[in-house]
């Protein structure tokens, strides 16, 4: 239609290269998976806060901070999953605590951009 190549392509090294499934990695290991998960969420949030940084419409911008939100999210899920395999303590975030000693301890909340 506008005569660019509909494939998913990305900029590395000064040089376009093309996407394929190839690109991801797939472990067998369960915690491998997990940990690969959480890698993957973490690079994206560090994306979209890169992308905050140049973008100046803020209607994006809240976009893209409600994404990171739910980025966080998982991120937090697959740090409790892996604490669980590893058989690691690992302290809920204040809205996971469930009774109010819990609650009490301190907790930093996520910064959006």
């Amino acid at each position: 239609m506008l005569g660019a190549d509909p494939r998913l392509w990305s900029w590395q090294n000064g040089r376009m290269k093309y996407w394929t499934p190839a690109c991801n990695r797939y472990p067998t290991n369960i915690s491998a998976l997990v940990a690969n998960s959480l890698n993957g969420e973490l690079e994206a949030i560090r994306k979209y806060q890169q992308q905050c940084l140049w973008i100046n419409d803020f209607r994006i911008k809240a976009i893209l901070n409600r994404i990171i939100a739910d980025e966080l999210c998982h991120v937090q899920i697959f740090r409790l999953i892996l604490a669980e395999l590893n058989d690691d303590p690992f302290e809920l975030p204040y809205e996971y605590r469930v009774c109010e000693e819990d609650r009490k301890k301190p907790c930093d909340p996520p910064k959006p951009c």
